[in-house]
């Protein structure tokens, strides 16, 4: 009943139904960050808007190797390791990004309380989702599903860190909070940091053993 449950929230046979709008909008939100780095002399956020190239550049790739037939595409075992250096990238990208939480005069941005309390539910939802991906793509041994799987289970770990901002602004928290916010950051940076490196070693392995049955 829990694998029928499953399949039926993500779709089975189809996990790259929604790829495309994934691009588009990681895109624009790209585009709107930069634009606004610029407007408002903002380096941390300019920073920031190179997480959703890198994940553009990612999903990208594993779209296209999924529906390219051409036997000079690249294989999936490939494309799996690439997409592992990305998340690699994304999790330096992102600790970086939270070095402005350590600055003694940072700021913390007060959200109302409803956004904050939509933010958590949606990362929750967000996780489950991308957690229960990777067990099916893994139970079917499919590794471009699983490849993007793991691309939007590096977003709903970099969602946590949103989740975390919005709900402490509307608690009247002292300033240091964000000290904490800003370690729990770099926590989040080393597990997405693991999982680009988990990726990489098991493209080889899965590679490695290809090789020797042939």
């Amino acid at each position: 009943m829990i694998q029928r449950g499953t399949d039926f929230i993500l779709e089975r046979g189809n996990p790259f139904k929604w790829v495309k709008f994934s691009i588009l909008t990681h895109t624009v939100f790209a585009i709107v960050k930069i634009l606004t780095s610029i407007v408002s002399f903002s380096i941390f956020l300019f920073i920031h808007s190179f997480y959703n190239i890198m994940i553009v550049r990612a999903k990208y790739l594993v779209f296209n190797t999924h529906k390219d037939e051409s036997p000079q595409s690249l294989d999936a075992e490939k494309v799996y390791q690439i997409i592992g250096y990305s998340i690699i990238a994304i999790s330096f990208i992102f600790t970086i990004y939270c070095v402005r939480l350590f600055h003694p005069n940072y700021n913390m941005i007060a959200y109302p309380k409803l956004v904050g309390v939509v933010v958590a539910l949606f990362t929750v939802f967000e996780l489950i989702i991308s957690f229960s991906g990777i067990v099916t793509a893994r139970m079917e041994r499919d590794l471009l599903a699983e490849a993007l799987k793991f691309i939007n289970m590096t977003s709903s770990l970099i969602s946590i860190h949103l989740t975390q901002l919005t709900l402490v602004s509307f608690t009247n928290a002292d300033h240091h909070i964000s000290l904490y916010i800003g370690i729990s950051g770099y926590i989040i940076g080393l597990v997405i940091l693991g999982m680009g490196i988990f990726m990489i070693k098991r493209a080889i392995t899965i590679s490695v053993n290809n090789n020797s049955i042939i």
